[in-house]
């Protein structure tokens, strides 16, 4: 038992470490396009936090965009989808994801897009952080929550599959 309680913990912690690596990897993505962004430096220095915010989500939406587009246009790898999905919809058996429900997914060659409904009777954040600590899949992830409240994951193949 005590082998299984460790082994559960490493992959808690695993799946931390990929979330934070995705987070990293985020990070660097903008770190990388600031030199582009030179000459829109001077503008966001004059913009107030409210503006620097909607500036920043602007950029993220643009970002699930070029995502959808690229997904639209790969050919689908059944083995790693099909491998994917059965992970995924296997974590939801989990007694801590009780409540997560599978709505929607697209899977390509190297990204998967995966929609669910969060559970109606947790905080999101909550219930982000539990699905973070239990997921299942392996891969860089990135996420958003849209307006109907359903958590929208970006499950890449390997971290380069998120780099534009």
């Amino acid at each position: 038992m005590a082998i299984q309680t460790e082994m559960q913990n490493l992959r808690e912690a695993i799946a931390i470490l990929v979330e934070n690596q995705s987070l990293t990897q985020d990070s660097l993505d903008r770190l990388d396009s600031l030199p582009r962004q030179a000459s829109e430096a001077s503008n966001e220095a004059s913009l107030n936090p409210e503006q620097a915010a909607q500036e920043d989500q602007a950029r993220m939406q643009n970002r699930f965009l070029a995502l959808d587009n690229r997904l639209a246009q790969e050919a689908t790898d059944t083995e790693w989808a099909g491998a994917t999905l059965d992970r995924i919809e296997n974590s939801l058996q989990n007694p801590e994801l009780i409540g997560f429900t599978l709505t929607q997914s697209q899977c390509g060659s190297s990204l998967c897009k995966v929609e669910m409904a969060l559970p109606p009777n947790q905080a999101q954040e909550e219930a982000l952080q539990k699905m973070s600590a239990h997921r299942g899949w392996d891969g860089p992830t990135v996420f958003e929550v849209n307006e109907a409240g359903q958590a929208i994951f970006y499950i890449a193949r390997n971290e380069r599959d998120f780099i534009d």
